[in-house]
Protein backbone atom coordinates (compact mmCIF):
# COMPACT_ATOMS: atom_id res chain seq x y z
CA UNK A 1 0.00 0.00 0.00
CA UNK A 2 0.97 3.89 -1.03
CA UNK A 3 0.84 6.69 0.94
CA UNK A 4 -1.41 8.91 -0.71
CA UNK A 5 -2.15 12.89 0.26
CA UNK A 6 -5.20 14.42 -0.53
CA UNK A 7 -6.35 18.21 0.26
CA UNK A 8 -9.68 19.30 1.22
CA UNK A 9 -11.48 22.53 1.12
CA UNK A 10 -14.48 24.29 0.93
CA UNK A 11 -15.77 27.99 0.88
CA UNK A 12 -19.37 27.55 -0.06
CA UNK A 13 -22.22 26.91 2.21
CA UNK A 14 -21.68 25.35 6.06
CA UNK A 15 -17.87 24.60 5.48
CA UNK A 16 -17.47 22.13 8.33
CA UNK A 17 -19.98 20.31 7.28
CA UNK A 18 -19.17 20.25 3.78
CA UNK A 19 -15.62 19.06 4.78
CA UNK A 20 -16.60 16.86 7.25
CA UNK A 21 -18.54 14.45 4.76
CA UNK A 22 -15.78 14.92 2.31
CA UNK A 23 -14.01 12.83 4.60
CA UNK A 24 -16.55 10.24 5.71
CA UNK A 25 -17.43 9.58 2.18
CA UNK A 26 -13.42 9.52 0.68
CA UNK A 27 -12.09 6.70 3.18
CA UNK A 28 -15.60 4.70 2.70
CA UNK A 29 -13.89 3.13 0.22
CA UNK A 30 -12.38 -0.37 0.90
CA UNK A 31 -9.31 0.07 -0.92
CA UNK A 32 -8.49 3.57 1.55
CA UNK A 33 -7.34 3.21 5.04
CA UNK A 34 -7.21 6.60 6.92
CA UNK A 35 -3.40 7.30 8.12
CA UNK A 36 -4.04 10.67 9.87
CA UNK A 37 -6.36 13.43 9.21
CA UNK A 38 -4.66 17.02 9.90
CA UNK A 39 -6.30 20.39 11.24
CA UNK A 40 -8.85 22.55 10.20
CA UNK A 41 -7.57 26.15 8.80
CA UNK A 42 -8.93 29.02 7.05
CA UNK A 43 -7.53 30.91 4.22
CA UNK A 44 -8.32 33.30 1.76
CA UNK A 45 -8.83 32.31 -1.45
CA UNK A 46 -6.55 32.34 -4.50
CA UNK A 47 -5.94 32.77 -7.77
CA UNK A 48 -10.25 32.55 -8.62
CA UNK A 49 -12.81 35.62 -8.67
CA UNK A 50 -12.92 38.41 -6.19
CA UNK A 51 -15.56 38.56 -3.71
CA UNK A 52 -14.98 34.44 -2.81
CA UNK A 53 -15.41 33.57 0.69
CA UNK A 54 -12.86 32.44 2.96
CA UNK A 55 -12.07 28.66 3.15
CA UNK A 56 -11.46 26.16 5.08
CA UNK A 57 -8.89 23.20 4.38
CA UNK A 58 -7.47 20.57 5.12
CA UNK A 59 -5.76 17.31 3.86
CA UNK A 60 -5.82 13.38 4.32
CA UNK A 61 -2.82 10.85 4.58
CA UNK A 62 -4.51 7.49 3.34
CA UNK A 63 -2.81 4.13 2.72
CA UNK A 64 -4.56 3.14 -0.94
CA UNK A 65 -4.11 -0.15 -2.96
CA UNK A 66 -5.72 2.05 -5.61
CA UNK A 67 -4.33 2.82 -9.12
CA UNK A 68 -3.69 7.05 -8.62
CA UNK A 69 -6.09 7.66 -11.70
CA UNK A 70 -8.67 5.31 -9.67
CA UNK A 71 -8.36 7.46 -6.80
CA UNK A 72 -8.86 10.27 -8.33
CA UNK A 73 -11.68 9.09 -9.69
CA UNK A 74 -13.23 8.42 -6.55
CA UNK A 75 -12.31 11.90 -5.50
CA UNK A 76 -13.96 13.12 -9.11
CA UNK A 77 -17.21 10.99 -8.16
CA UNK A 78 -17.01 12.50 -4.31
CA UNK A 79 -17.37 15.95 -5.40
CA UNK A 80 -20.29 15.26 -7.90
CA UNK A 81 -22.32 13.20 -5.23
CA UNK A 82 -21.89 16.59 -3.11
CA UNK A 83 -23.02 18.33 -5.75
CA UNK A 84 -20.19 20.54 -7.02
CA UNK A 85 -20.57 21.55 -10.72
CA UNK A 86 -17.20 22.84 -12.25
CA UNK A 87 -18.22 25.82 -14.31
CA UNK A 88 -14.63 28.33 -13.86
CA UNK A 89 -11.36 27.75 -12.55
CA UNK A 90 -10.67 28.04 -8.96
CA UNK A 91 -14.18 29.21 -8.74
CA UNK A 92 -16.23 29.49 -5.24
CA UNK A 93 -17.22 25.79 -4.29
CA UNK A 94 -18.54 23.81 -1.89
CA UNK A 95 -16.00 20.68 -1.80
CA UNK A 96 -12.73 20.65 -3.99
CA UNK A 97 -10.50 17.90 -3.46
CA UNK A 98 -6.82 17.25 -4.86
CA UNK A 99 -4.70 14.07 -5.26
CA UNK A 100 -1.58 15.45 -4.24
CA UNK A 101 1.17 13.25 -4.18
CA UNK A 102 1.33 9.19 -4.25
CA UNK A 103 4.42 8.47 -2.40
CA UNK A 104 7.40 8.20 -4.51
CA UNK A 105 5.82 8.27 -7.98
CA UNK A 106 5.81 11.18 -10.57
CA UNK A 107 4.04 11.65 -13.85
CA UNK A 108 2.05 13.56 -15.52
CA UNK A 109 -0.89 13.04 -17.97
CA UNK A 110 -3.94 14.61 -19.40
CA UNK A 111 -6.02 14.05 -16.51
CA UNK A 112 -3.24 14.10 -13.95
CA UNK A 113 0.01 15.95 -12.60
CA UNK A 114 1.41 13.90 -9.54
CA UNK A 115 2.99 15.59 -7.28
CA UNK A 116 0.62 18.68 -7.91
CA UNK A 117 2.18 21.41 -9.43
CA UNK A 118 0.78 24.42 -6.87
CA UNK A 119 0.97 22.07 -3.57
CA UNK A 120 4.51 23.26 -2.27
CA UNK A 121 3.55 27.07 -3.23
CA UNK A 122 0.22 26.93 -0.94
CA UNK A 123 0.49 27.57 2.25
CA UNK A 124 -2.97 26.21 2.89
CA UNK A 125 -2.07 23.45 0.91
CA UNK A 126 1.48 22.35 2.38
CA UNK A 127 0.84 23.46 6.00
CA UNK A 128 -1.73 20.76 6.38
CA UNK A 129 0.19 18.15 4.69
CA UNK A 130 3.12 18.59 6.97
CA UNK A 131 1.39 18.53 10.24
CA UNK A 132 0.63 14.79 9.14
CA UNK A 133 3.20 13.60 6.87
CA UNK A 134 6.22 15.81 7.91
CA UNK A 135 8.91 13.32 7.00
CA UNK A 136 7.52 12.72 3.93
CA UNK A 137 9.32 13.30 0.80
CA UNK A 138 8.50 15.01 -2.90
CA UNK A 139 9.26 12.99 -5.24
CA UNK A 140 11.03 15.46 -7.62
CA UNK A 141 12.44 18.12 -5.11
CA UNK A 142 13.58 16.02 -2.70
CA UNK A 143 12.37 17.72 0.23
CA UNK A 144 10.07 16.90 3.39
CA UNK A 145 6.75 18.02 3.62
CA UNK A 146 8.16 19.72 7.17
CA UNK A 147 10.97 21.63 4.89
CA UNK A 148 8.64 22.93 2.13
CA UNK A 149 6.23 24.34 4.83
CA UNK A 150 9.17 25.91 6.50
CA UNK A 151 11.17 27.43 3.24
CA UNK A 152 7.48 28.80 2.01
CA UNK A 153 7.35 30.88 5.79
CA UNK A 154 11.34 31.50 6.24
CA UNK A 155 12.72 32.15 2.39
CA UNK A 156 13.35 35.67 1.23
CA UNK A 157 10.60 37.04 -1.24
CA UNK A 158 12.50 36.49 -4.37
CA UNK A 159 12.08 34.62 -7.12
CA UNK A 160 14.33 32.58 -9.73
CA UNK A 161 12.76 33.02 -13.31
CA UNK A 162 14.31 30.55 -15.71
CA UNK A 163 13.11 30.78 -19.64
CA UNK A 164 13.58 29.46 -22.74
CA UNK A 165 13.34 32.71 -24.45
CA UNK A 166 13.15 36.58 -24.25
CA UNK A 167 9.36 36.78 -25.18
CA UNK A 168 8.39 34.00 -22.53
CA UNK A 169 11.18 36.22 -19.60
CA UNK A 170 9.30 39.83 -20.72
CA UNK A 171 5.74 38.33 -21.02
CA UNK A 172 6.38 36.62 -17.06
CA UNK A 173 7.48 40.15 -16.09
CA UNK A 174 5.21 42.00 -16.72
CA UNK A 175 2.70 39.44 -15.10
CA UNK A 176 4.36 39.76 -12.06
CA UNK A 177 4.31 43.72 -11.78
CA UNK A 178 0.87 44.04 -12.74
CA UNK A 179 0.62 42.63 -9.07
CA UNK A 180 3.22 43.45 -6.85
CA UNK A 181 6.71 45.99 -6.91
CA UNK A 182 9.54 43.95 -8.36
CA UNK A 183 13.32 44.15 -8.59
CA UNK A 184 14.66 42.52 -11.07
CA UNK A 185 18.41 41.05 -10.92
CA UNK A 186 19.78 39.31 -14.41
CA UNK A 187 22.07 36.83 -14.38
CA UNK A 188 24.79 36.50 -17.12
CA UNK A 189 23.87 33.66 -18.82
CA UNK A 190 23.16 33.47 -22.92
CA UNK A 191 20.56 36.10 -23.22
CA UNK A 192 19.28 38.24 -20.14
CA UNK A 193 16.89 40.77 -19.09
CA UNK A 194 18.09 44.38 -17.49
CA UNK A 195 16.08 45.91 -14.87
CA UNK A 196 13.66 47.97 -17.21
CA UNK A 197 13.27 45.04 -19.48
CA UNK A 198 15.85 45.85 -22.26
CA UNK A 199 16.89 42.61 -24.01
CA UNK A 200 20.93 42.65 -24.31
CA UNK A 201 22.88 39.37 -25.45
CA UNK A 202 25.89 38.17 -23.31
CA UNK A 203 28.03 35.40 -23.78
CA UNK A 204 30.26 35.84 -20.49
CA UNK A 205 31.46 33.30 -17.87
CA UNK A 206 28.55 31.92 -16.11
CA UNK A 207 27.69 34.02 -13.02
CA UNK A 208 25.65 35.34 -10.78
CA UNK A 209 24.57 39.17 -9.98
CA UNK A 210 24.68 39.41 -6.64
CA UNK A 211 23.08 42.94 -6.30
CA UNK A 212 20.23 42.84 -3.57
CA UNK A 213 17.33 45.75 -3.40
CA UNK A 214 19.11 48.34 -1.03
CA UNK A 215 15.85 48.71 1.04
CA UNK A 216 13.57 45.88 0.09
CA UNK A 217 10.61 46.59 1.82
CA UNK A 218 8.78 43.28 2.89
CA UNK A 219 6.00 43.55 -0.03
CA UNK A 220 8.28 43.98 -2.48
CA UNK A 221 10.32 40.76 -4.66
CA UNK A 222 13.25 40.23 -5.80
CA UNK A 223 13.39 38.29 -9.26
CA UNK A 224 16.44 36.95 -11.27
CA UNK A 225 16.10 35.91 -14.64
CA UNK A 226 17.84 33.71 -16.47
CA UNK A 227 17.03 32.47 -20.27
CA UNK A 228 18.40 29.19 -21.25
CA UNK A 229 17.91 29.21 -24.85
CA UNK A 230 20.44 28.02 -25.24
CA UNK A 231 22.31 26.98 -21.99
CA UNK A 232 22.84 23.16 -21.55
CA UNK A 233 21.75 21.74 -18.70
CA UNK A 234 24.97 21.62 -16.86
CA UNK A 235 25.95 25.51 -17.51
CA UNK A 236 21.81 25.95 -15.56
CA UNK A 237 23.02 23.18 -12.67
CA UNK A 238 26.31 25.84 -12.67
CA UNK A 239 24.34 28.82 -12.42
CA UNK A 240 21.73 27.87 -9.70
CA UNK A 241 24.45 26.30 -7.17
CA UNK A 242 25.54 29.63 -6.76
CA UNK A 243 22.29 31.67 -6.71
CA UNK A 244 20.94 32.86 -3.44
CA UNK A 245 18.25 31.78 -1.68
CA UNK A 246 14.53 31.96 -3.50
CA UNK A 247 11.00 31.08 -2.33
CA UNK A 248 10.33 29.45 -5.83
CA UNK A 249 11.77 29.43 -8.92
CA UNK A 250 9.42 29.39 -12.47
CA UNK A 251 10.51 27.37 -15.53
CA UNK A 252 8.20 29.43 -18.30
CA UNK A 253 8.78 28.16 -22.00
CA UNK A 254 6.79 29.59 -25.27
CA UNK A 255 5.04 26.08 -25.77
CA UNK A 256 5.08 22.75 -24.16
CA UNK A 257 7.44 22.48 -20.96
CA UNK A 258 11.31 21.81 -21.34
CA UNK A 259 11.75 18.96 -19.33
CA UNK A 260 15.48 19.43 -18.61
CA UNK A 261 15.01 22.45 -17.78
CA UNK A 262 12.80 21.63 -14.96
CA UNK A 263 14.60 18.81 -13.95
CA UNK A 264 17.46 20.98 -13.52
CA UNK A 265 15.72 23.43 -11.28
CA UNK A 266 14.16 20.65 -9.06
CA UNK A 267 17.36 18.85 -8.58
CA UNK A 268 19.13 22.38 -7.71
CA UNK A 269 18.03 22.38 -3.98
CA UNK A 270 16.08 25.69 -4.28
CA UNK A 271 13.03 24.49 -3.78
CA UNK A 272 9.41 24.61 -5.10
CA UNK A 273 9.72 24.93 -8.53
CA UNK A 274 6.68 25.69 -10.79
CA UNK A 275 6.40 25.07 -14.77
CA UNK A 276 4.50 27.48 -16.83
CA UNK A 277 3.44 27.95 -20.61
CA UNK A 278 3.38 31.56 -21.88
CA UNK A 279 1.68 30.05 -24.76
CA UNK A 280 -1.59 31.41 -23.88
CA UNK A 281 -0.70 34.92 -22.43
CA UNK A 282 -3.92 35.38 -20.32
CA UNK A 283 -3.13 32.22 -18.75
CA UNK A 284 0.24 32.67 -17.86
CA UNK A 285 -0.89 35.80 -16.04
CA UNK A 286 -3.50 34.69 -14.13
CA UNK A 287 -1.21 31.85 -13.19
CA UNK A 288 1.46 34.25 -12.29
CA UNK A 289 -0.59 36.29 -10.26
CA UNK A 290 -1.94 33.39 -8.29
CA UNK A 291 1.62 32.20 -7.76
CA UNK A 292 2.66 35.29 -5.64
CA UNK A 293 -0.89 35.80 -4.16
CA UNK A 294 -0.44 32.25 -2.73
CA UNK A 295 2.95 32.94 -1.18
CA UNK A 296 2.44 36.67 -0.14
Amino acid sequence: MKTCLIGIGSNLGDRQRNVEAAVERILSHPQLELRKQSGWLSSAPVGGPDDQGEFLNGALAVKSTLRPLDLLDHLLRTERDMGRVREQRWAPRNIDLDLLLVDGESFSNDRLTIPHPWMTIRPFVIDPVAEIAPHLEHPTIGWTMERLSEHLHTAPNRILLISSSEKSCRLSLLSAQDHLPLHVTPIEVGLTIDSVGVASSSRKETSINAARHPSQAPETWEVLTVIAEETRADELAKVLSSAPAVKLTVCVTDGETEPWMVKTAERSGKGPVLALDCNNEARLQHDVKAALEGMS
